[in-house]
């Protein structure tokens, strides 16, 4: 054994003896349910309880035998998949399980603490549902116990000691479960029957999960269509699409027991004792559930070495395809550092040896190091240092192009104490933060109250949402990606779509936030640097909501540094889809932001933010006046900063129904005469698209500058030509515009 570990297991034993062996689990309570388990198996299943898709769906019975080491060992004979009463397979099983009581008391233990501590979302197997939660000291000390426990028990597993459970994996299609006139909300039992033996007595055990069906994704709504004309009408009916996703998910790479290969069990996740299924069991539960990505995050002091990320690497490549994708990310534990506001349970835990917090480590390409999978694993040590400052932390996942999240920043245990420290991406720093954890959120308080005081404290993050779950996939507000219509669907423009903050978090409707200014179109996610002409103008924020056949209420928030966070305007008794708006001014010399919300019942939506930065760049015009073949007008009133909406408006082209933008990394100046006009950009071009016009000739191009600080200082020259029969040679050119790129704010 390691000299840690070693270590570890000594100060576990300390723990034991000073909270007692059994400490708060041998309640009257659990000592009393334990003894009705008596000899039959418990039985613990997991499968999704929700569907919007009737899929292939996988899922897994738990079976723990609780009966004495001294006993006869459970024989199991045949497991059963019963689909509302009709057995759909009847599986010949060969195992026998040998029983022991302690495991069975870890469990007990697990159910008893808090679901914000434990991240269960199932229902109670082995201790009543309406059993008394373990609350103050007594959590503290079950934590210990649990995790003292379960390395004595693991000790004794690595010397031959046989397990006392075992997970079968089983699979159901969900159009077998649900007719396929079903309405939304029908609710149908999957039912796992076992057959067993012990001691000559045979028996069968069974237990049953409700399934209700969700209602079909809703598409975004029509007045998201882009490119229109002067007179309004649609030039084209293109919306942008949306895909839904998990950037929080939790794998049998992080299980205390029954880890699947190459990782070990992680003594460090020592509350994960049931339901461990690999990516490719949850690719088939989440598209169940409509969504259609995911990304990795086991925890960094499980994934403890490049060669088992490497394996989440290639798990996720596998998985990956033109429906779906997986992108292998990481869970990073930090340490706190600097002043703390408030403490948590990790701290308690880890006996004052440090204290720690976990990020969302996305968009990286390499292993990042943060604690051990063994016991207390997520603990620095009384003579090591397991974990990084998250400030360090930070750094190194920005260094390789990715984007970190403040991860469930107000729970109670690894939540976010380091407030004073944190910075946003105003300086390059935390990206976004997690405001919905689980399966429900709280409306505008906890992990959202905390975002909200973020900004308002001058930060600039993103608000992101993760189920972090540890079993099965669930239903919960999941991220929807919104990409324009002519990007495709893929990692790329997937993780682009995401880092830019275009995407809302939702568990059922859609909430797309945008704004205009005299006619130039804001996206949501904007780091939207204004001009100094922008600066004194009044914005008309739009809010494009689809609520289906429910009936739902759509509020506007904005703030700014300094200044508290306000509602704008409150639309009450919407249904259908549409649009819905009002008027903003933003704080001068401040950076604001505006968002929306949205409630009807248990379902909600929040949008992410528009930000408004005081700035002082501004695009340039050069080339006009040229005569000729040059009849078209460029211009941009756009601030060209990174981060940033920027449209370009065409006018003028008359006669021609499309035209061809072409942006370069140089001019030429003075021009080059060409058919009958000038060629005011150096070929070869960087980039071409082709935008609309409108009868008149006009039209206009709207597109995010990159959060790329590299591209600060940088050059962007754009000029368009048009085939039209209004000039001799048939082909028309506008001027050019010259666009900066300056830094947020600039």
């Amino acid at each position: 054994m390691q000299p840690l570990n070693l270590l570890r297991l000594s100060l576990g034993a300390l723990v034991i003896a000073a909270v007692g062996v059994g400490g708060p689990l041998r309640g009257a309570q659990g000592e009393a349910r334990l003894a009705e388990l008596g000899d039959q198996p418990v039985l613990i299943p997991h499968v999704v309880t929700a569907a919007r898709e009737l899929v292939a769906v996988d899922g897994q019975l738990f079976v723990y035998n609780p009966r004495g080491r001294d006993q006869a060992p459970l024989e199991l004979r045949e497991l059963r998949v019963v689909l509302e009463g009709v057995v759909v397979e009847a599986r010949s099983l060969d195992d026998n399980l040998a029983g022991d009581p302690r495991f069975g008391e870890l469990l007990a233990t697990v159910e008893r603490l808090p679901r914000e501590v434990t991240e269960l979302q199932r229902p109670n197997y082995v201790v009543p549902e309406d059993a008394a939660p373990l609350g103050g000291p007594d959590v503290t000390a079950a934590l210990r116990n649990v995790e003292s426990g379960l390395q004595v028990l693991r000790s004794a597993w690595d010397a031959g000691a046989p397990e006392p459970f075992l997970a079968i994996d089983l699979g159901y299609q969900l159009d077998q479960l649900f007719e396929a006139n079903a309405a939304p909300g029908a609710v149908r039992q999957v039912g796992l029957e076992l057959d067993w033996s012990a001691g000559g007595v045979a028996g069968t055990s069974a237990v049953s999960v409700p399934v209700t069906l969700l209602a079909k994704s809703l598409s975004t709504p029509a007045t998201l269509a882009r490119r229109t004309g002067h007179d309004g009408k649609p030039l084209m009916a293109t919306a942008p699409h949306s895909h839904a996703g998990d950037l929080h998910v939790h794998s049998c790479h992080g299980e205390a027991a029954g880890a699947c290969a190459p990782s070990g069990n992680c003594g460090a996740e020592s509350l994960q004792l049931s339901g461990s299924f690999s990516y490719a069991q949850l690719k088939s539960q989440y598209q169940a559930l409509g969504l259609d990505w995911m990304t990795a995050t086991d925890h960094s002091y499980c994934i403890d070495s490049p060669s088992e990320y490497g394996v989440v690497v290639t798990e996720c490549s596998n998985l990956t395809d033109a429906s779906f994708i997986a992108v292998p990310d990481i869970e990073l534990s930090s340490d706190e550092s600097g002043p703390q506001q408030g403490s948590d349970l990790g701290d308690a835990v880890c006996l004052g040896a440090t204290s720690s917090n976990h990020m969302g480590a996305h968009g990286i390409s390499t292993w990042k190091q943060g604690g051990q999978e063994a016991f207390w694993g997520f603990c620095d040590g009384l003579f090591t240092d397991e974990l990084d400052s998250f400030g360090s932390n930070i750094d190194k996942v920005r260094n390789e192009g990715g984007w970190p999240i403040a991860n469930h920043p107000d729970g109670s245990s690894f939540g976010w104490n380091s407030v004073a420290g944190l910075q946003g991406i105003e300086n390059n720093d935390m990206h976004g933060v997690e405001i919905w954890n689980g399966a429900t959120t709280s409306g505008q308080g906890g992990n959202v109250g905390m975002w909200v005081d973020w900004l308002e404290s001058g930060r600039i993050l993103y608000a992101y949402s993760g189920s972090d779950t540890h079993d099965e996939a669930f239903a919960f507000g999941a991220n929807h990606a919104l990409l324009e219509a002519g990007e495709p669907f893929n990692p790329k423009q997937l993780e682009r779509a995401l880092r830019e903050g275009r995407s809302y978090i939702s568990n059922a409707h859609v909430l797309v936030h945008e704004a205009t200014v005299e006619g130039d179109r804001i996206g949501m996610g904007s780091l939207q640097t204004l001009t100094p002409a922008q600066q004194t103008k009044l914005f008309t924020l739009e809010v494009h909501y689809n609520f289906g056949t429910d009936v739902g209420t759509v509020e506007l928030f904005g703030g700014a540094n300094g200044v508290t966070e306000t509602s704008l305007g409150t639309f009450p008794g919407l249904t259908g889809e549409g649009v819905v708006t009002t008027t903003f001014a933003p704080w001068a010399g401040k950076t604001s932001w505006t968002r929306a919300y949205s409630s009807s019942g248990s379902k909600t939506a929040y949008t992410n933010p528009i930000f408004y930065l005081p700035g002082t760049v501004t695009s340039t015009t050069f080339g006009t006046g040229l005569g000729g073949s040059n009849i078209g007008s460029l211009t941009s009133a756009s601030a060209p900063a990174i981060g940033a909406s920027v449209e370009l408006d065409l006018g003028g082209l008359t006669g021609a129904s499309s035209a061809i933008l072409a942006l370069s990394d140089s001019q030429i100046p003075g021009g080059l005469p060409f058919s009958g006009g000038f060629l005011l950009i150096n070929l070869p071009t960087t980039f071409l698209t082709n935008v609309p016009l409108d009868g008149g000739g006009a039209g206009s191009f709207n597109f995010r500058m990159p959060y790329d600080s590299t591209l600060v200082g940088g050059q962007l020259y754009w000029q368009a030509v048009a085939g039209t029969p209004a000039v001799p040679g048939g082909l028309a050119f506008t001027n050019a515009v010259q666009m900066p790129i300056g830094n947020l704010g600039q």
